[in-house]
Order: structure tokens, then sequence, then C-alpha cells
């Protein structure tokens, strides 16, 4: 029969485990750890707080929430990694208030220079950004919204797939010209990627008309849906050459089928668009 351990003992023997792990090992176990968890967790204990202070730790945790992966020390300014990532972690929450002086406070820190290609990838890798503030920033900088559209590879049978993926990624303030502008880079990013047997306005005019379907489709107010036929018919009215009714059918299939694309437009965008 096994020796019953008490509360502490069993305490004790749980600290002496963990210490007796690799050091490669605990470090992969706290990279499941968000900055705040580490933050509490420094506090528990000398030995965890000393750990947790590693500098690859927090390293890891650059490259993984603000996609630095080509850094191999921190910057001058800063004399660890730790003191890195709060810095970043203050520019992203201020991003998430005011994105054009959050974008300004990270080139202070001398994360991205100022040109429209490293601000793109930058906001394509960092996770921290909010998606309703990441739409206000590119709405109001479309030579960044055209570089930063460039980074994403739209290789799918049908634009409907494509269109949830790209809303997927920012969400695009509720006005119809930023709308228009939004849909136009991405059918025209898609057109590149898919190469469809019609022209790059026609790839737009498919890409508007199915974001309308799908708020058609799902907005409450609506009594009559769009059907299949009158999605057909419209775009073929609007533009002749579109000729492949097989795609169509797919495009609308897809659309009704799926899962949400949005979360927030309601039916006013029908009108926007």
């Amino acid at each position: 029969m096994g020796v019953r351990l008490s509360k502490f003992d069993r305490k004790d023997s749980n600290k002496l485990f963990f210490r007796s792990l690799p050091a490669l090992v605990r470090r992969k176990i706290f990279s499941y750890l968000n900055a705040t968890d580490l933050m509490i967790l420094s506090f528990t204990s000398k030995s965890l707080e000393l750990f947790i202070n590693n500098n690859l730790l927090w390293r890891d945790l650059c490259q993984k929430e603000f996609g630095l992966t080509e850094l191999a020390k921190p910057l001058p300014e800063f004399i660890t990694f730790r003191d890195m990532y709060l810095a970043l972690d203050d520019a992203a929450n201020l991003f998430n208030v005011d994105p054009c002086l959050g974008i300004q406070k990270f080139k202070q820190i001398g994360i991205i220079e100022d040109n429209p290609t490293t601000v793109a990838m930058f906001i394509k890798n960092c996770k921290q950004l909010s998606r309703d503030q990441l739409g206000v920033y590119l709405a109001h900088r479309e030579d960044i919204l055209l570089e930063w559209i460039q980074l994403y590879d739209f290789k799918f049978p049908y634009i409907s797939q494509a269109l949830r993926i790209f809303l997927s990624l920012v969400s695009i303030p509720n006005s119809g010209q930023i709308i228009r502008s939004f849909i136009r880079a991405f059918a025209y990013r898609y057109h590149e990627c898919r190469k469809p047997p019609f022209s790059k306005d026609t790839t737009y005019l498919l890409a508007i008309t199915t974001l309308m379907l799908r708020v058609d489709l799902e907005c409450p107010k609506i009594r009559n849906n769009m059907s299949k036929r009158e999605f057909i018919k419209i775009l073929r009215s609007i533009d002749p050459t579109i000729k492949d009714k097989d795609y169509l059918v797919g495009v609308y299939d897809d659309t009704y089928m799926n899962s949400r694309m949005f979360t927030k437009y309601n039916c006013d965008i029908l009108t926007c668009a």
C-alpha cells in the first residue's frame, strides 16, 4: 500500500518535479500562457519569477504575438525582451483605441519603418490588433490596404469562399464608399490569384453582389430573399459576359449553405454597397 502524502508534501513534490524538468520543457509549457498569466505566475514564487523573466521566453512572445520572427536580440533601446514586449503591448493597446497613434508608436519603438510595405507586413502578422480598428486604419490608408491585401493568397474555387476569409481578417466600416474600396481591392486580388474567365471589373461586380446576397439572406427584415434564379439574372443583366452558370450556382449555394460572413452589418449595407 502506497504512502499517502499530506497537502504540503504534495506541493513540495510538485515543485521538485517542475524544477527537475529540463529548461527547454519548462519553456515549452510556459509558451502556452499569455503575458498576463506569466506576470501573475511570477508573483507566486521566487524560482518561477526567475524563470519567467527568462529572455528567451519573452522573445518567443514577441515573435508569436507581433510576428517578429527574425529578431535575435532586443532593439537597442531595450535591455530585455520583456521590456520590449511591454512597450509593444502598450503600442498595440493604443492602436486599438486610435490606430494612427498606435502605428506612430510602433514607428517610434523602431519595429516598423515609415513605408506602406513594412506597415502592411506588420499589421498582417501582429495578433494583438483589433479587427475593427484595423478596418478604420486601412480605410484612411488605401496605399497600405493595397499592400496588405497582396500578402494573402485567395485561390479558392468560389469567390464567396475567398470573401468569407477576407471578412474574417478585417472589419470594414459601414460606409458605402469604404465598402466599395475594400471589396474592389479584394476582388482585384482574387482575380490575380484565381484568374477566373472574366475581367477584374466583373470580379468586383460578382464580389459586391455576393456581399449583398449574404446580407439579403440573413437580414430578418427581408421576407422574400433573393432566389438563385434572381441572383444569376441580376448578374447577367448587369454584365452579359458572365456565361458560366455552374460557377454562379456554386457561388449562390456556397453563400446560402455556409455560416455567417458578418456579425455587425445590418440591412443598411444593401443601400451602402
